[in-house]
This record gives C-alpha cells, structure tokens and sequence, in this order.
C-alpha cells in the first residue's frame, strides 16, 4: 500500500476521486492528480512590465543579510538542491561581498532566478477529513534557501515600503509586525463587551475563503503591485517571481503552475494582504467592526434587536461577495458561520442572514484564532476543548511513563511546563476573568498532567500536588502573564519615566541623560550607552531587532524590565 506522510503519521492511500467521478489507478497517479489541482494551470496573457527608473530603492547591505539568516528557521527543510540553510549561510560568512553582489545583481536586473523558484511539494492530510479528496491535503512548498533568502529581504523592502505608506488595512492582523492574534482577538471581545454594556444584541459572522492562496491570479497581484507604486526594482523582481513557476513531480517530472502563491513562501502572505485590502475596505461604524487575520475574516454587527442583523448584514456581505468575484476567489457557504451573544433573555430569534443567496446556518460556539467563543461569553466551551486535547497529550506521555520505567518525572514535568501549560495559557488575557467556575476548571485541567509527573495517589489535595510538583496554581500564574503584558505595553507605548512622555504631558527636557537622542522606550532599551552593562550578556540574535519583534521573546522581557526597573531607580520612582 502506497502512503503519503506527515509529520506525525503516515496516511495510507490507493485512490483520489478525479472531477469526473472516477478514482486515480495508482499511486502516481493519484499524487500526480492531487499536486495538479493544487497547483493548475490557467489559460492567461502574461503582463510584462516596462523597465521603468527606479533610484530611489538602495542595494541590500551585509546588515539586512545578517539579520535575514538570524530571522530564519534553522531547522527549515532544504529545497531540490538538498542545500540547507547552514550551509548557504556558511557560504555567505565564506565570501560575504560576492554573496550580496550576486543577490543585489538580481535586484537592480528585476530578475529572480528559475533554479530557486522550483519546489518540492510536501503534502500533509487535514486532520478529520476524506483522505479520497484532494482538497484534503495541504501543500506546502520545499523552496531552495537561496531564493528563500532573497525573498525574505525583499518582503522586509516590501512590507516597509506599504507599512510607511499606510497601504495596508488597519483591520488587517495578520502577518504585521507588532500585531498578535491576541490583539485582534481582543479587539473582537471589547466589542461584544460593549455591547452588553450598552444592553444591546451582537453577532459575529465567520467566513472562509475556499483556497485562498491557491486560487489567487497572478496577473491581478502584479496589478495590485502597480497600482500601490511599489519602487520599480522591487516589482520587477516580484513580475519575475510570478513567472515560471514549477513544481516536481513524483518521477522528477516539472509541472509548470501559474496561478496561486507557493505556501512556505515569506513573500506570499504580503501579497495577500494586498489582495484582501479591498474586502476590508468599508467604513466602521460604532455598531458595525470588520476585522481579518490573514484569509479569516470576522464581521462583528450590534442592534437592539436580532432581527435587525438581517438588514445590517446584506450589504457588507455583497461588498465581500463582489470582491471574491473580482479576484476569483468563493467564500465556503458550509464554513460560513454566525453567533449571536446575548445581553439578559436567551435569543430566540435567529435572523436570516444570506450569503451567494443561501442562508448562513448559525452555531453556538465559533473558533476564531485557536479560541472558541460561546453565545455566553463564558469561554467554558473552550476550556472543555482544551481540557480535552490535554487529557489525549496526557494518555499519549502515560504510555511512556510507568512507576519503574519510562519517562523520569523531571522530563514530564518539563513537556507540561513548555507543551501542555502554553497550550492551556494560550489567549488567557481574552478568556480569563477571575471567577470561580473558570479557577475550578483551570484546576481540573491542571490536575491529570500533575499526577502524571508525581505518580501519586489520586486522592491527594489539588494543593499538595501543586507543592509536590513544583507547580504554581494555573490561575495565579495567568494573572500574573496578564499583569506582565499589562506592564509591558505600558511601557512600551512610552508611559512613566521616558523623557519623551514627560515632556510632551509636563513640559521637561525630552534629551536622554546619556546626551545622544531622545529618552523614548526603543533608545533606553536597546541604544542608551548609560546601560550598556546591562545589555552586555544579550545573545546576538537580539541584535538588529525593534521593540516589536523582541517583546514576545520571554526572556528579553526579563532582561529589558532590568533597564527599566534601574531608570526609576534612578529617578527615585517605585517600579513596582
């Protein structure tokens, strides 16, 4: 029996149902079948771009290169080529002058070389869905590290470039530096909250783009592309990258696709991002929110009464259904959902709200970003899903670890301690609020993977498990993150001490002690040579990075609340 593999099993199949009806004979056949559909041809005129000036746009230097290989993943698969990315990285530290000569080269021709757009395909079953499918199957692309290298510095060109010019959505969160899932998620509850605060109804409309980044024309990202005034060498080079495209086929065959943007690839989703502005494009309203995060997209709609949402709804979801027809994209009218979050009374009318002309059936939990939110807002469903997927970790570790053999208890209690409590954590400032009923069930949760580390009997208190495993209760170590995170973006938008603030809400001087820039957060943190001392033990990877990319990082946050812990210090004002 032929099988195709993913990370964690091997998913055996014989036969793909073709268009027709009728099954694939063979192996090859049926992965041959599935790469094409993933990756079709399309019957299109190529638009080619004049050579058009552009002096403006500088050489990528050794800096941008650096800082491009600390910024990828070291264990990234290779492409075709077999070369890994420490061994083009060792060729860059080899001859660092003649590595960028030849990527700036490429940059000022507009040419991106056809050896690095070739992929290896990588297909990985969807969990729970008919392995005889093709659209069962996620395709990622296995690109050469030294086209992925180039790509990378011209997304960081690119993305600069639209962020400076405010060219991108402000309701979009994915794929923007110093916007989180968080963020948007608690964008979404503020709402409802506001709602209940003013004792009205909310809705929440999920939609989903079928094949959203394989089903996207390329004629139409070079016009986009155009049409925002990328700097000239920049959109040669993406022309170029939109232009044979291949793909390898099971006996070595190439198969040339030209249409969609590979999945694996950093210049894909900001290509994107450009398609989707147009959907995001509608005025806001205090009753109406329109929010993405990458190809998910969420209409937030609040009345006095549900059956108003019917109306409220129609004409934003023409917009969206003319902009799907405008870029060939169809929104999936089974995964199209809405929930309504009641105020006092249970709902108990369900208003019609109508996509392509079919009703949108309504669910009474919607899962946006990894969490689920309920017509409650209670966020009970979800910590039943989490409570559930720990349980299956669990037994999945229990058949390692026995009283006698197995795994050692410090090795259990350290997969809890970076697998199953991040998991359980995950989105906690949305989710938690201090009640009883969710402190109980963060305990019951917590509870199994603690006996699972000790190996005690299960009558013993939730508090002497906690002792005995050297585990701090889950609700008093979430409102701890969320205190920390409070603090940190505090700090960070510059509140408090910084010279900076002080001067713009008191008149005093903005000049930094050190006599070199101005005392705001990024030059107290990263450049003030007053606190050098204390920056002398941070690992290189931190170097050349902002503010933004480096919060997320746990340990930095540790290492930058020092500095600004020893500023009040010095200003004689209690961090604390």
């Amino acid at each position: 029996m032929d099988i195709i593999k993913d990370k964690k099993s091997e998913i055996k199949i014989s036969q793909i149902v073709k268009e027709n009806g009728e099954f694939t004979n063979s192996y090859r056949e049926s992965i041959d079948y599935v790469l094409k559909q993933h990756f079709p041809q399309l019957v299109e005129t190529e638009k080619y771009l004049e050579n058009v000036e552009d002096v403006d746009t500088e050489d990528f230097t050794i800096n941008e290169v650096e800082s491009c290989f600390l910024s990828m993943n070291k264990n990234g698969a290779p492409g075709i080529d077999g070369w890994s990315l420490d061994f083009i990285r060792e060729i860059f530290i080899a001859n660092r002058q003649w590595f960028l000569k030849v990527l700036n080269f490429c940059l000022r021709m507009g040419y991106f070389p056809n050896v690095w757009k070739t992929a290896k395909v990588l297909l990985i079953p969807k969990g729970g869905k008919d392995v005889s499918q093709y659209e069962s199957y996620r395709s990622i692309c296995l690109l050469p590290i030294r086209g992925k290298v180039f790509e990378k510095l011209l997304t960081n060109r690119l993305v600069t470039y639209l962020e400076d010019n405010k060219l991108l959505s402000d309701h979009q969160y994915g794929f923007r530096k110093g916007r989180s899932t968080e963020d948007a998620l608690m964008r979404i509850k503020l709402f409802i909250e506001t709602a209940k605060e003013s004792e009205m109804v909310s809705c929440m409309i999920s939609l989903d783009i079928q094949n959203a980044f394989n089903s996207i024309r390329w004629n139409q990202i070079k016009l986009l592309i155009h049409r925002n005034r990328v700097p000239g060498k920049i959109e040669r080079v993406i022309y170029s990258f939109l232009r044979d495209r291949h793909i390898m086929l099971l006996e070595g065959q190439k198969w040339k696709y030209n249409i969609g943007v590979p999945q694996g690839s950093s210049l894909s989703p900001i290509l994107w991002l450009l398609l989707i502005n147009e959907a995001l494009d509608l005025r806001e309203t205090e009753n109406f929110l329109i929010q993405a995060y990458a190809d998910d997209i969420i209409i937030m709609l609040m009345s006095t009464a549900s059956y108003h949402f019917t109306g409220m709804g129609e004409n934003i979801l023409k917009h969206l259904e003319m902009w799907a027809n405008t870029y060939n994209l169809t929104f999936s009218k089974n995964k199209t959902k809405y929930l309504m979050f009641k105020y006092r009374k249970d709902i108990t009318h369900f208003p019609g709200i109508y996509l392509y002309g079919g009703r949108i059936g309504y669910d009474k939990n919607i899962k946006y970003l990894g969490i689920i939110f309920d017509t409650n807002l209670s966020f009970m469903s979800h910590l039943n899903a989490i409570q559930s997927k720990v349980m299956k970790l669990h037994e999945k570790i229990k058949r390692n670890t026995r009283a006698l053999w197995g795994l050692k208890a410090e090795v259990v209690k350290q997969i809890y301690l970076t697998v199953l409590e991040k998991m359980i954590m995950y989105g906690s400032s949305v989710w938690y609020r201090n009640l009883v009923k969710i402190n109980k069930k963060l305990i019951q949760i917590q509870r199994t993977p603690l006996i699972g580390i000790t190996k005690i009997y299960r009558t013993v208190s939730n508090e002497a498990l906690q002792v005995l495993a050297g585990c701090p209760p889950l609700d008093i170590k979430i409102a701890e993150e969320i205190e920390v995170l409070t603090r940190i973006k505090q700090v960070l938008t510059g509140h408090g001490v910084f010279g900076s603030f002080q001067a713009s809400m008191f008149g005093k001087p903005a000049e930094c002690q050190c006599g070199q820039n101005i005392e705001s957060v990024s030059h107290v943190i990263l450049e003030c040579e007053l606190w050098r001392d204390l920056r002398s033990e941070w690992p290189k990877s931190w170097k050349n990075k902002d503010l933004k990319e480096l919060v997320p990082i746990h340990e930095f946050r540790s290492q930058g609340s020092a500095i600004v812990k020893a500023l009040y210090e010095t200003r004689s004002m209690d961090w604390s």
